[in-house]
């Protein structure tokens, strides 16, 4: 599924990861992202996972990530390991190095364009990682028009600061708010109604759909 790592140029990586180490640091991270998006229908490990997140923090940021999926994965023709980097790339926004928001905001437009290329297709796969997307676009932007809020969504203040305390700004922020949860809503309930009752519930199949579930409804309940 990935191609040799090779060296390769990353701009800004760098400078938070030495020279002589970005080769190692390149492969380490293809190594774990091959086994995070591999195509078996069964949940990903969390460490494979867990391994990209520290490799953001070691990078400041997501640079390496976000190439690697570009150039070293064919996620617009393989439905599992797409699904799959959905997760991987929700879960780096949300708790990867805080400058994640930023580099991945450049790399919108990709994005919605990888999911609505699912979206084209009627299996269940495809409406899942076009709607996941959405749910990972939708969380981008809501960051970049309201960046006091933390990756986490998890608000620790009772009063959330709005520009020039605008009673204008307090709604806008509202509906934004309700159109976030709505959009992970729609992923919630297109998760269920993708389960087949007749698998026995062990199944690696149900585990693979459902395995988002934990992430997305910490953030709805943050945003309530």
């Amino acid at each position: 599924m990935a191609a040799k790592a090779g060296s390769s140029s990353f701009g800004s990586s760098a400078d938070a990861i030495l020279v002589g180490d970005l080769e190692k640091f390149e492969k380490e991270q293809l190594e774990s992202l091959s086994k995070a998006l591999s195509m078996d229908e069964k949940p990903m490990k969390e460490k494979h996972c867990r391994s990209v997140i520290l490799g953001s923090h070691q990078e400041k940021g997501c640079t390496v990530f976000l190439s690697l999926l570009k150039n070293r994965f064919q996620l617009e023709k393989q439905n599992i390991s797409c699904w799959k980097a959905a997760m991987v790339i929700h879960k780096v926004l949300r708790v990867g190095h805080p400058n994640v928001l930023e580099q991945s905001y450049r790399h919108l437009d990709r994005l919605k364009r990888l999911g609505e290329t699912w979206g084209q297709y009627l299996d269940a796969y495809s409406k899942l990682i076009q709607a996941y997307f959405n749910v990972v676009c939708a969380k981008l932007d809501f960051h970049h028009r309201n960046p006091q809020f933390p990756q986490t969504l998890n608000f620790k203040e009772k009063v959330i600061p709005v520009q020039d305390n605008d009673i204008n700004g307090y709604f806008q922020l509202t509906v934004e708010v309700f159109d976030f949860q709505a959009t992970i809503l729609k992923l919630q309930r297109l998760i269920f109604g993708s389960l087949d009752p007749s698998r026995p519930a062990g199944a690696n199949s149900i585990h693979c759909r459902v395995s988002p579930l934990v992430p997305i409804i910490e953030v709805y309940w943050y945003c309530c």
